[in-house]
């Protein structure tokens, strides 16, 4: 079972000494173990990046300026590219072996007049794009492997705001939301780093005369400038109508989000390394606070021993090097 920031934020405050003292705040010690998390997983994506695997899968429509696409916001490495995944046998795409090479793919007397063929395909990444070289022969279907950043640990946020006189709700006639509605909230403070999904839900407790609209509405999106309206607006799946409402609005309304690219616990593979985040973050504390830390050190130094000792004998199969013979044209088709 993963273990909770708060959790760890505990018994961290017990390690160090902080049980009944905040001259740290449980947000300044989250802080100090999301960085040490952090510190811990580039330690295993250095032993094997391939210790955490995502994919993003995307479509190019090739030629010139269609030859490339954004990579996710969390991508940190990249672990191979598939062109058409969903075939029983994807092609492997190859990474672009060097710049200068990029517009000499294919151009060779064995496919002048005949278009270039998948296997000359090669990719790299520029900035935050990833790029399919030639981009005559780039469209398709693809699916890139990637190793992700690793999420910061920071606990959900609440949100408690007044309702007021420029606050009201809106149903749109037409469109891919008709039926569902949209509160106008000036105060809410919707921002970039919410989740459009239903798992945030906005809690609205109006003044009379609007209290049959009082109560819970599951967020869809933010900001519906697509359907005619702007934020700071929230379509909520549950508010079908928006007859009885009379301004001016009163009251209050709250949600909890968890902010985009965070967590508020550890992945399940690094739950066996908490006891790492909890004394590297104690002996960071009483270093700050000019503490005798050597109890703390002692264990840590264990710890620092196991990781890169479970870090070398993750996998216990011998490895091989890749198939370099044997290979024949059809096999890459």
């Amino acid at each position: 079972m993963a273990t909770l920031l708060t959790t760890l934020v505990s018994d961290i405050r017990l390690l160090s000494g902080l049980l009944a003292n905040q001259l740290y705040t449980d947000a300044d010690i989250g802080g100090i173990v999301s960085d040490l998390w952090a510190e811990l997983y580039d330690r295993f994506v250095a032993a094997n990046q391939h210790y955490s695997i995502e994919t993003f899968e995307f479509t190019l429509a090739g030629g010139v300026g269609g030859n490339s696409v954004d990579l996710p916001s969390n991508f940190q490495l990249g672990n191979g590219l598939e062109l058409n995944p969903s075939l029983p046998r994807p092609q492997s795409v190859r990474y672009l072996d060097n710049w200068l090479n990029r517009n000499n793919l294919g151009a060779s007397v064995l496919n002048i007049g005949g278009g270039i063929m998948a296997t000359d395909r090669q990719y790299c990444f520029n900035n935050n794009q990833l790029t399919v070289f030639p981009a005559a022969s780039s469209a398709g279907d693809y699916k890139l492997y990637y190793t992700p950043m690793a999420e910061k640990l920071l606990e959900p946020i609440t949100v408690t705001f007044a309702l007021d006189a420029a606050d009201h709700p809106s149903v749109p006639p037409t469109g891919s939301l008709a039926g569902s509605g949209s509160w106008s909230l000036a105060n809410a403070d919707f921002n970039a780093n919410i989740p459009e999904d239903s798992s945030v839900i906005l809690s609205l407790d109006f003044d009379a005369p609007n209290t049959s609209f009082s109560g819970d509405y599951p967020i869809v999106e933010i900001g519906l400038v697509s359907e005619g309206f702007g934020e700071p607006t929230a379509s909520c799946d549950n508010l079908v109508s928006t007859v009885g409402f009379t301004g001016p609005a009163a009251g209050t309304g709250t949600y909890t989000y968890q902010p985009i690219d965070t967590v508020n616990a550890l992945p399940d593979y690094a739950d066996p390394w908490a006891v790492y985040l909890k004394l590297g973050a104690s002996i960071a504390i009483r270093e700050a606070r000019q503490q005798d830390v050597a109890d703390l050190e002692r264990r840590f130094n264990g710890q620092k021993l196991r990781v890169d000792q479970m870090l070398q004998n993750r996998q216990e199969e011998p490895t091989q090097p890749p198939l370099s013979s044997g290979r024949s044209f059809w096999d890459s088709l």
